[in-house]
């Protein structure tokens, strides 16, 4: 969904159902989804005109949030050239097959997390609760995120356990579209988090 802050209500709360019931209705009937749908979506940070906050249950129902940013020189220069003469993404190939995906989603899921993690991520998630600084805390979802998201770090490090770095690393994406801070000034809610993570201890 390219600026899906552009949508209708009517569409994102379609784009809700997909998330949440992992089906679409039409015309009074429902369809399943496939197991490898997924809603991958940008939202335009800049022109507000014409716009539709997604509301905060919404939100919720996207695991990550990630800032692109600006490319480097070094890319921004391969762009130029990449695209003088062809379109590149016109030339993709696969690199895994859908039964690699299905395999490796498996595996991730058998990644250890040890108890004490497990309550870490509890009290990180129910840190935001408390702070007169959020007009709204991290929901349940969002404690079932981070410690997935922990499990995906360790499986591309290699590793068949979680750490806790693991988990510090998966607390800005995971939570920051999650919380909603009553200052509107710019990155104060990667100020709230990363209070968060110094004051909440970790296992040992």
């Amino acid at each position: 969904a390219d600026e899906i802050n552009r949508a209708s209500p009517r569409t994102q709360s379609a784009l809700l159902e997909a998330m949440e019931e992992r089906s679409v209705s039409l015309e009074g009937k429902t369809y399943a989804l496939s197991n490898f749908f997924v809603v991958l979506a940008t939202e335009n940070p800049v022109e507000f005109r014409g716009v539709y906050p997604l509301p905060e249950a919404q939100m919720d129902r996207f695991m990550v949030r990630l800032s692109l940013g600006y490319p480097s020189e070094e890319t921004e220069l391969g762009i130029i050239r990449g695209h003088r003469f062809e379109v590149p993404v016109e030339k993709l190939k696969p690199v895994m097959t859908p039964e690699d995906v299905l395999r490796i989603r498996e595996e991730v899921k058998k990644i250890h997390v040890d108890e004490s993690l497990e309550l870490y991520a509890v009290k990180l998630v129910q840190a935001t609760r408390h702070r007169s600084d959020l007009r709204l805390g991290a929901s349940p979802r969002a404690g079932m995120a981070l410690v997935a998201i922990s499990q995906a770090f360790a499986y591309m490090d290699n590793r068949n356990y979680v750490t806790p770095d693991d988990l510090q690393r998966s607390i800005l994406p995971v939570l920051a579209h999650r919380i909603f801070a009553k200052d509107s000034a710019f990155d104060a809610t990667k100020k709230i988090l990363e209070d968060i993570r110094k004051n909440v201890s970790v296992p040992r």
